[in-house]
């Protein structure tokens, strides 16, 4: 349904860099103000967005007046908590023929190319993590392309850049390895 949406603590955690205490914390507090409402399965919760429809229709300047004042009455770290819990948290799966999906095809490609037992990932979870470089680290995918390739034929990386998380962490160490520490302006290897 509009407003619902699967949400785990542990990879919650691990996207937005929080611990599971604080996103728990944050959530029985939405819950107890009852802006949304959540089911717990064993692996997951389906949390609800209660008014979902409300906050993504444009609202009238009154009603933005008295959301300010509202606001304004709880105390700012509150309310950055709320908004940095829920803020980045995405369900979303990308397509095989998409540039993180098939960025993190060739990672692995690269990989059983150097150990051909190696177990089967999460392309989508990979996938994601190549998103993040792409659009929060502003990454070139034609860069992330040429450093998973290089990387997997380097004798140190090939063994410690197993994972998009990996890659991700150690981009700019790989870069520079890479092209010797020269510098410019972008990525011109």
């Amino acid at each position: 349904m509009p407003g619902d949406f699967i949400f785990g603590r542990r990879s919650a955690s691990i996207e937005l860099g929080m611990s599971e205490r604080t996103i728990r914390t944050n959530l029985d507090s939405l819950r107890k103000r009852k802006n949304v409402t959540i089911k717990t399965t064993n692996k997951f919760s389906i949390i609800s967005v209660i008014n979902w429809d409300i906050y993504q229709s444009d609202k009238s300047t009154s009603d933005q007046q008295s959301d300010q004042q509202v606001t304004s009455k709880r105390p700012a770290s509150d309310h950055k908590q709320e908004c940095k819990a829920f803020k980045n948290v995405k369900n979303k799966d990308f397509l095989s023929d998409s540039t993180e999906y098939g960025l993190s095809e060739l990672l692995f490609d690269e990989i059983l190319k150097n150990n051909p037992n190696q177990k089967k990932p999460n392309l989508q979870t990979w996938a994601k993590d190549i998103d993040r470089m792409i659009r929060l680290d502003n990454r070139n995918p034609d860069d992330i392309r040429k450093i998973i390739v290089w990387a997997q034929g380097d004798t140190f990386w090939k063994s410690n850049i197993l994972s998009a998380v990996k890659l991700r962490q150690h981009f700019d160490k790989l870069y520079l390895k890479m092209t010797g520490g020269k510098k410019g302006d972008k990525y011109d290897f």
